[in-house]
């Protein structure tokens, strides 16, 4: 890869050195230049791959995506608690029935004996 500049001052072009990576500056582009395998590619100064614009709305749509998927599995969870609440309450009911009605046949079984149940508390 060869790249030039036009120095303004000299009126004239002049060739792109490269570093040690065989990559050139660019300084309008504020991007290292390299020729890779997919075709030339622009890296930051910190040498980090600047994305086309395809590639930047990939990656925005795939991250809402996985928001999506986040935010549904956590909707999902709150049912399940919600469900396992509902159950919960549900047999602590049936208990509380179960415990009133067994007072009650208690309590009819003493009076047939002859004794006041509300006495003996």
């Amino acid at each position: 890869m060869i790249g030039w500049r036009r120095n303004a001052a000299l009126g004239q072009f002049e060739l792109l050195p490269k570093d040690e990576a065989g990559r050139l500056w660019s300084e309008e582009l504020e991007s290292w230049l390299m020729v890779e395998p997919e075709g030339l590619r622009l890296y930051t100064a910190d040498n980090v791959l600047r994305l086309t614009e395809a590639q930047a709305h990939q990656r925005q749509a795939e991250a809402e995506r996985q928001i999506a998927e986040a935010e549904r599995r956590r909707a999902e969870e709150a049912q399940r608690i919600a469900l396992a609440e509902r159950q919960r309450a549900e047999m602590l009911e049936q208990r509380a029935d179960a415990r009133t009605e067994r007072a009650n046949k208690l309590a009819e079984m003493l009076r047939k004996l002859g004794h006041n149940p509300d006495d003996l508390i």
